[in-house]
């Protein structure tokens, strides 16, 4: 997908045939398979992520390239990393799943600049882990980016994007995947323009936000706060990130949405749905073998002066913008009055249309 044809437009600037590639175990093997007619003269790892040096080192044996870390700018060796990535005179510097900033220094080093690969859409997803952002914002969309870097971050012209749904199930971990497969087709369709020199970049507008760096301690939530938002936050942290937490208690897998809405209610956190005599309470939901079914029906007990009287089965989680669907079940114990069935048909049909969904803060 081009950059939008409405923008002021860019040109990248080539052709370029010495590559140098940024990035890590993820994104380098990416960059060379779409870079495979070029000249690759080296990989570049983060000195911040010192367990992924044997990996790439391994890969630089395998491609026959040199493999070389770039230093936090106030390390000694810093000066030394710019002079040898200058030696190597490459025509553009391709960045992929990268960890650290390019300064002005390392952006001058190759004739025809460089081009970074960002796993969201810009321009409303610019900073660090724009997959999990993402994912807690309860957006239904993301995907990549292709664009020319400049002294910002994530703000330079755009190449290229594509698009990558988001379902309501997904933990940050499925969205990862569907992104990967989303660059590599992007970089197939993309790369062959850039290196010619031919590809247009269209200039961003104002309108972009960053987005911080994630740390361990921000998974840390409150059972009071709306269901969804626990659910969207669970799943963008579930393992090998460290989770969610509330109340020395970390979730770490993923959750239904009617799971929470029982752990709300186990932990006091509010009193759920009063009409008139009647009280929904929610049920524990049943384990079933699928732990991923994000339609699994909530279960509530209709309460009158205490006791259950009937339950109410209510579905349609995968999709908080649509529908929900609530239905009446009598308990084999009780036969309701004509008059209550009338009374609590009402009340569930209303229920399900307006009330739920502003006390799940789906809309």
């Amino acid at each position: 997908m081009a950059a939008n044809e409405g923008a002021e437009t860019v040109r990248v600037r080539g052709p370029s045939r010495r590559l140098a590639l940024f990035g890590d175990p993820l994104g380098l093997p990416q960059s060379l398979l779409a870079c495979k007619d070029a000249e690759i003269v080296a990989l570049v790892g983060a000195s911040i992520r010192p367990t992924q040096h044997a990996d790439i080192a391994a890969l630089a044996g395998r491609v026959g390239t040199p493999f070389i870390v770039q230093p936090r700018r106030v390390d000694a060796s810093y000066a030394s990393f710019v002079d040898r990535l200058s030696r190597f005179a490459p025509d553009l510097i391709l960045v992929n799943s990268y960890s650290m900033i390019l300064g002005e220094d390392v952006l001058a080093v190759p004739r025809h600049g460089a081009v970074n690969v960002h796993g969201a859409m810009l321009p409303a997803y610019r900073g660090a882990n724009p997959t999990e952002w993402a994912v807690i914002n309860g957006e239904r969309s993301t995907g990549v980016t292709i664009h020319m870097i400049d002294a910002g971050i994530d703000t330079g012209p755009i190449v290229a994007q594509r698009p990558v749904p988001i379902q309501f199930e997904d933990t940050w971990l499925d969205v990862r995947r569907r992104v990967q497969a989303a660059t590599e087709v992007l970089l197939a369709e993309a790369i062959p323009a850039i290196l010619a020199g031919k590809a247009k970049a269209a200039v961003q507008d104002g309108g972009g936000r960053h987005w911080p760096r994630r740390r361990a301690d921000d998974g840390a939530f409150s059972w009071a706060m709306p269901a969804v938002d626990i659910y969207n936050l669970i799943r963008a942290l579930v393992a090998p990130h460290a989770g969610a937490c509330a109340e020395g208690k970390t979730i770490a897998s993923w959750q239904s949405l009617p799971s929470i809405v029982w752990q709300k209610f186990a932990a006091g956190a509010g009193v759920f749905w009063s009409h008139g005599r009647w009280r929904l309470v929610p049920h524990r939901p049943l384990r079933t073998r699928d732990r991923r079914r994000a339609n699994a029906a909530l279960g509530l007990d209709l309460r009158s002066t205490g006791a259950a009287v009937a339950t109410c089965s209510i579905e349609g989680f995968s999709d908080p913008s649509g529908p929900l669907r609530a239905i009446l079940l009598e308990t084999p114990r009780s036969r309701l009055l004509r008059t209550h069935r009338w009374e609590l048909e009402n009340v569930i049909r209303r229920f399900s249309e307006s009330d739920l969904k502003r006390e799940l803060v789906f809309g």
